[in-house]
This record gives C-alpha cells, sequence and structure tokens, in this order.
C-alpha cells in the first residue's frame, strides 16, 4: 500500500516528486523520502511522517534541486515506521522504491552479501539488484536477473548514480505506469499524479520492464527481455485538485458531499423517471445475470459491507439470487462457479489486490467481470468486461464514507434495473421506488443540517470502550459499516451482529459500560429489532438508537435517539450512514484522534 513516483525532465524535480506525494499519501503516511540526482550528487532525504515532516527536511538540506529522481510514501508491512525503514532504500550506487510484499525475502538474505540496515523486505531488492549488476555488467540485465529471483507481487522502481538520466520500474501485481509529457517522463502507482502534466500514459502489466532514457525516450520490454511497443492512452480524465474548503477534516466534507454524490449516481442512471443502468462497454452482462438468475458479488472492506446490502435489494427486486464474498477468503477457497455467472467485484481505488486476485481467477475461467469503482483506468477498471463507477470524486479521508454511499445507490439502481429487466419489478412499484430515490439528497441535507446531535452524542459515548451495533436484513450491513468506521476512527472495540443473534452469545457482553447502537427505522423488522434492544436494556446497555423522525418509542427506550427523515425502509438504510459516520468522526474528535488519517491504516489496499 505505499505510493511510487519517479521523474525525468525539464521540471525541479524535487517540487513535482514532493507534490506528487502529497497526492498518494493516502497510500501509505507513515514514512516518506526521495532520492535527486543534483549537481552535487545524489541526494537521498527521508524522514518519519506524512510528506509535510519530509519537506520540512528537504528545505533543511539547502540545495536539492535536479531533473531526475524517486520518491516514496510508505505503509508499514515489514518493519516499524522510522527513517532506516523508509524507501528509497540503496545498496552502494543503487535505490530502489517499492510497493508489494517480497515473499522470498529471507531466503535471498541468507546469500546475498548486504550489508543491511533495514527491516524491510524492500532493501533485499535493491542488494539483489548489486549482485546482480556486478555478474552481468548492466543495470539493465540485472533488472532482468532479479526480476527471475524474486517471488511476491511488487511494483518497482530504480534508478543508479551510474547511469544518469535513467529509471527502470517493473511490476506484477500492483499498479505502476508510465506518463508521457513534452520532454518529461513520469513513473506513478496513480494516474492523477499525471494528470496536471499530462493526459498520455501507459499501464504496464505484469512481468513488463519500462527503460526511461532521458526526458524523451522510454522503452518497453516483456519479462524474457524482448523489447515490445506499448499503446498509449490518452486519458479523458481530469486532474483533481481538493482542499478542506474550511473544514478541519477532510472526511468531515465528504461526509456533507453525499447528498451531490447521490445525484451524480442518479443522473448517470435515471432518465426520464426510469432506470437506465449505464454499464460502459457491456450492457449485455446484465442479461447474462437474468439468464442465470445469478450472480457473484465479491470485495473487502466497506465495498463488502455496501455488497451485503446489494444481495438484499437485488434479491428483493429482481428475484436474482445473490452470493457475496470477501475476497481475501474467496480466492483461497475453492468455488463452485457456474458456467458464464458473472461476477460484480467492488473497489473504490480499483487497486486492492485481494479483489484484484478474484478478477484474474473469473478472467482464467473466461466467466464475465463487472467492475464498480471510483476511479476510472485503475487496474479493475482497466480489467473488466463491464464497467460501473461510483461518481464519488477523490475522497481522501483514509474512512471511505461518500464512495461507499455512492456504491450503495449504485447497487440499489442496479436491482431496480434488473428486476425491470426480468419483469419481476412493477412498473407502479418501480415509479415509487424512484421517486423515492429523488427525495434522497434533500433528506440527506436535513440529517447533514443537526451537527449538534451528533456532538452531543459523541460525548455520551466517548468514555466507553466496547460498541455493539445491531441491524436486522437490510440494515444489518448498514451495522457493520457504522462498527468499522467506529473502530477505524476512535480505535474502539465496536462489533455488529444481526439483532436476532444477540441471544445466542454476544448478551453475555452486555453491562452498564457497554454502548448498543441499534437501527431501528420503520419498516418490517421494526417490531422484532426493538424486542432485541429490549433485551440488551434490561442488562443495563446504554442503547443509542437511530430510527424515523416521530418514533416515540424507539426514542423512550433510548440514552440518545438519532432521527431520520421517513421513507422507503430500502432507502432509510442509506440514510442511517449518515448518523452512524458523524457518531464515530466527532466522537474521534472528542478523543483528539485525525480522523484523516487512522493508525496503521491506509487508503488503497495494494498487498494481501
Amino acid at each position: 500500500m505505499c505510493g511510487i513516483i519517479g521523474y525525468i525532465g525539464f521540471r525541479d524535480s524535487k517540487e513535482v516528486l514532493l507534490k506528487g506525494l502529497k497526492k498518494i499519501q493516502y497510500r501509505g503516511y507513515d514514512s516518506m523520502g526521495l532520492v535527486i540526482a543534483t549537481e552535487q550528487g545524489f541526494k537521498r532525504i527521508r524522514s518519519v511522517g506524512d510528506v509535510r515532516q519530509l519537506r520540512n527536511k528537504v528545505a533543511k538540506q539547502g540545495s536539492c534541486s535536479g531533473s531526475w529522481g524517486l520518491g516514496h510514501s510508505r505503509w508499514a508491512t515489514h518493519g516499524a515506521p522510522s527513517e532506516e525503514n523508509a524507501h528509497p532504500h540503496k545498496a552502494e550506487h543503487i535505490y530502489v522504491v517499492h510497493n508489494g510484499i517480497i515473499e522470498n525475502a529471507e531466503e535471498l538474505k541468507a546469500w546475498l552479501k548486504g550489508p543491511f540496515l533495514s527491516e524491510t523486505d524492500s532493501e533485499v531488492v535493491a542488494h539483489c539488484l548489486l549482485d546482480s549488476y556486478k555478474q552481468k555488467g548492466s543495470l539493465k540485465g540485472a533488472i532482468f536477473d532479479t526480476i527471475s529471483k524474486i517471488k511476491g507481487e511488487y511494483a518497482i522502481a530504480v534508478m543508479s548514480e551510474k547511469y544518469p538520466n535513467e529509471l527502470f520500474a517493473f511490476k506484477k501485481g500492483p499498479s505502476l505506469l508510465v506518463g508521457l509529457g513534452e520532454k518529461e517522463i513520469f513513473l506513478s502507482s496513480d494516474v492523477q499524479v499525471f494528470l496536471p502534466y499530462t493526459k498520455k500514459v501507459v499501464f504496464l502489466q505484469d512481468g513488463e520492464v519500462a527503460h526511461v532514457e532521458g526526458e524523451n525516450e522510454v522503452s518497453f520490454y516483456s519479462e524474457g527481455g524482448e523489447k515490445i511497443e506499448k499503446r498509449i492512452t490518452a486519458l479523458d480524465a481530469k486532474a483533481e485538485e481538493t482542499d478542506k474548503e474550511g473544514y478541519p477534516y477532510y472526511m468531515l466534507k465528504e461526509i456533507y458531499e453525499q447528498p451531490d454524490c447521490v445525484l451524480n449516481v442518479i443522473g448517470e442512471h435515471i432518465k426520464k423517471q426510469d432506470v437506465e443502468i449505464n454499464i460502459n462497454k457491456g450492457s449485455g452482462i446484465l442479461d447474462q445475470v437474468i439468464r442465470q438468475k445469478r450472480l457473484n458479488i465479491v470485495a473487502c472492506g466497506s465495498s463488502y459491507y455496501a455488497a451485503l446490502y446489494g444481495k438484499y435489494v437485488i434479491e428483493r427486486f429482481s428475484r436474482v439470487f445473490v452470493e457475496v464474498d470477501m475476497a481475501s477468503e474467496f480466492r483461497y477457497r475453492s468455488p463452485i462457479l457456474a458456467d458464464q455467472v458473472p461476477v460484480l467485484l467492488i473497489s473504490q481505488s480499483g487497486e486492492t489486490a485481494d479483489t484484484l486476485a478474484v478478477m484474474k481467477m473469473f478472467q482464467e475461467l473466461s466467466l464475465p467481470v463487472l467492475s464498480l469503482c471510483n476511479v476510472m483506468h485503475s487496474s479493475l477498471d482497466r480489467g473488466a468486461s463491464a464497467h460501473m463507477y461510483m461518481l464519488a470524486g477523490v475522497e481522501k479521508g483514509v474512512a471511505s464514507t461518500k464512495a461507499f454511499t455512492s456504491t450503495l445507490v449504485t447497487l440499489f439502481l442496479l436491482a431496480l434495473a434488473l428486476g425491470k429487466k426480468n419483469g419481476q419489478l412493477g412498473g407502479s412499484e418501480k415509479e415509487q421506488l424512484i421517486n423515492s430515490l429523488l427525495s434522497l439528497p434533500d433528506q440527506m441535507e436535513k440529517i447533514l443540517a443537526r451537527t449538534q446531535e451528533y456532538v452531543d452524542a459523541a460525548h455520551l459515548v466517548r468514555a466507553l470502550k466496547s460498541f455493539i451495533y445491531l441491524g436486522r436484513d437490510i440494515y444489518y450491513p448498514l451495522a457493520l459499516e457504522g462498527a468499522l468506521k467506529m473502530k477505524e476512527l476512535t480505535y474502539r472495540h465496536a462489533a455488529a451482529y444481526p439483532a436476532g443473534e444477540m441471544k445466542h452469545g454476544p448478551l453475555a457482553l452486555v453491562d452498564e459500560n457497554m454502548a448498543i447502537v441499534g437501527l431501528t427505522p420503520q419498516s418490517h423488522v421494526y417490531k422484532k429489532t426493538l424486542g432485541n434492544l429490549e433485551e440488551a436494556r434490561s442488562r443495563k446497555g446504554k442503547l443509542i438508537l437511530i430510527g424515523t423522525e416521530g418514533d416515540k418509542v424507539a426514542s423512550s427506550l433510548s440514552e440518545y435517539f438519532l432521527s431520520i427523515p421517513a421513507c422507503n425502509e430500502y432507502l432509510s438504510s442509506i440514510l442511517c450512514v449518515l448518523p452512524l459516520q458523524l457518531m464515530a468522526y466527532h466522537t474521534a474528535c472528542a478523543l483528539g484522534h485525525n480522523v484523516d488519517q487512522p493508525r496503521n491504516l491506509a487508503k488503497s489496499v495494494t498487498v494481501e
């Protein structure tokens, strides 16, 4: 989950690298580093912390300008966050930045001479390159020799003091791209780095090597060393510059952007009061779902919880059977996959390692893949046979908010589209659901206007160390997401259960120190849920309930009651997301935590 950037050109590489690292520090912010070829020689600068700490350290170095360099943002896998473990790593004249995991690092260390100055697997790559260089006599030869020796998944960029104005890059797994500008060439793990400078990009495939020689020349090679031609992609994406616009954190800004994100999704798929799912390059995949009466959905983290919501609405409105799996589990079990049954893969970044591995499984079986991403031209987006987009814009907060909500709305619309296609959803019901959806952004605005309620709730629960989130049916996936937000932001223990499962074990946990967060909007499971919550209340659990405006019963049971406007129950579950986000956010703020950068977490999980 590290970020890589490289540059050769006419600009001051120091500024290109630092600005690029700021864009990709969501991939890792426990340490940063860069190496620049200056007129005084190579300068390597590394620091613990985010790009601000690195910039301050660079400023103290005096002259650090040059037209050639590499930068890196780290999320720790092997070795704690420290300057010694920060990239770039060095072996004599060779510098390496790396994203991924070298699975045979210990085996390689056993015969390499070192000396090893860090705890990382990444440093092994630098020494492996040095050893191969001494045998081969060329850096290019050392690159291919090293590729044959290392095992794992990785994206790696290399430069050497002996090869002025050259950069090498190669990958297996995590994304790595080459940006082609006018008299300048870029390397990065993220397309957003290039967009202020160029829209021309080459995507490296697994096993391929890019060799940059100066500001105008780049060659590409297969894993076997044969020179190959690569297609240049002209991106239609825009560089998205975002700031906090007066909000204390990006996360809060992104929470308040959710009504607009929902409008974006509605505008993409609702035409003249009817649902028409816009799937780029592959609308026939929905017909396959209808024919097979089955759909697999695979995802990780918040996207997995959104997928569970998708199961409820797709089965309810289209009667298509949906199986939902965690990507990290799916790839290692022996799933029974029916012929021609499509899979929907969900990943906000489109770079989630486990989800990409599942895509590869389906591709090898020639099964159709539909992607749902927030990032166009990501690895998942490029690899899928059909595509949908979250349309949430850049999300900088590590804990997903607006992308999660956009995913829920997209899956709701997918359910309506499938129900319409196979005749399971009547015209009058479809019309009512669409009208309810069109009211959703205004209802979200009403919830967001009640800031003080969430601040007060946060002050009530901040002293508690444990939380149980409860929901039934369509609300259960949202309980899971609410618990995750509380864990991510406050570092408190939080677990979610179907409300009916409390008496099968979790009820033993409940006492006066336990917060019970219940999702109780008016629905066909309302009374059953209240009964389960009464059981927790009778054991002295402190109830914080989220329910429909004017519900005196739920309000009377609550230590604190957070209300949402009345609406269709399958959409009221989406409205519940906002109180869950805001309560976790304000609790974390009350505890003094940085909600944009929770400890130990990174935005894009590009390693196992």
